[in-house]
């Protein structure tokens, strides 16, 4: 715990024209969250809730460090995915001379329920009170767990680990390490009892380690995650009119979306869809709206030049479509 607890960070938004002064801070801590160093270049984790707010010229994080030292980092420095809720920090030359060792990363698919886990962070802003996180420890209470879409955050979270581990607000972006103190996940968020009572009631969950560092590795080479995709392709739900007019076309239909419009040299008519082809799955997943059709395409995390698969029905007869996800052109008018 005191090795690993070097590297983890508190970290909060203020507003480019607030003085930073310790009132501020104070102010600050209490919407606060969790971050750690996750290698030698200075990159600090986190989740991406917890800068959110920092998206803007208006707002820049600040970043303090195990024994207090701070400095504030610009939105130009931040990168993250939002559909994943992780981003990295850009430290720059502020860690090159500050003594610390990364965490390692265990292998967290193979982290077992019963096995011990520690929780590090800034619970409640308690990390800028003693310059060290908090430490609180339990055990590895379930693992897999997929919630798909939040529809409030616009994040999925799939293959989460659960743990007993005491987390409560500001604890986000921290590390939960194993028995020997190497990272298995990303402390995220927590179920609570009810809207009145926002602390920890033992169901918390973090992001695993091996999920987010694919993650955490292309925002460092790339800067980004591309999902700004376009197929080419309108879509509407099948309403009771639509079967009522037309009845035959739409007899023994469960279910589905109806190719409303295709545009020309598009990737939806590349792959061979037509007006009035009825998609009834994506990647697998049965769809009964435009809802759906979206959320399946988000919660499978697609990004731009991948292909989802459609099970579409034509004239009655089935058919297999892949459809690329082509990367949006943005013209200067």
């Amino acid at each position: 715990i005191d090795k690993v607890s070097r590297s983890v960070v508190s970290i909060y938004v203020i507003s480019k024209n607030q003085i930073l002064s310790e009132e501020t801070i104070e102010l600050a801590s209490k919407n606060s969250g969790s971050g750690f160093i996750v290698d030698e270049q200075g990159y600090v984790v986190t989740n991406y809730h917890v800068i959110k707010s920092a998206i803007s010229d208006d707002n820049e994080v600040v970043i303090r460090l195990f024994g207090g030292e701070q400095f504030t980092i610009g939105s130009d420095k931040i990168f993250f995915d939002a559909l994943t809720d992780l981003a990295i920090l850009k430290t720059d030359e502020h860690i090159d001379r500050y003594n610390f060792t990364p965490p390692l990363r265990a292998d967290s698919d193979k982290v077992k329920v019963g096995s011990i886990a520690i929780a590090l962070g800034n619970p409640l802003g308690l990390f800028d009170m003693s310059f060290e996180p908090t430490a609180t420890t339990g055990i590895i209470s379930g693992k897999n767990i997929d919630f798909g879409l939040d529809e409030d955050f616009g994040s999925v979270y799939k293959d989460m680990i659960q743990t007993d581990a005491s987390i409560n607000p500001g604890n986000s972006g921290g590390p939960l390490l194993d028995k020997e103190g190497k990272v298995i996940g990303i402390n995220t968020f927590i179920i609570t009892g009810s809207e009145d009572y926002k602390g920890s009631v033992g169901l918390n969950f973090a992001i695993p380690i091996n999920r987010a560092i694919k993650i955490i590795n292309e925002l460092k080479e790339n800067g980004k995650i591309d999902r700004e995709h376009i197929t080419g392709i309108e879509l509407e739900d099948i309403n009771l009119v639509m079967k009522k007019i037309f009845s035959s076309y739409f007899e023994g239909v469960d279910g589905g979306v109806i190719v409303s419009d295709v545009e020309k040299k598009s990737a939806g008519e590349k792959a061979g869809l037509k007006i009035r082809d009825i998609i009834i799955e994506v990647n697998g997943r049965k769809i009964n709206s435009v809802k759906d059709y979206d959320n399946a395409i988000l919660e499978d995390e697609m990004k731009t030049g991948e292909y989802i698969r459609l099970l579409i029905l034509r004239n009655n007869e089935s058919k297999v479509i892949n459809l690329e996800l082509e990367k949006r052109k943005f013209y200067d008018w």
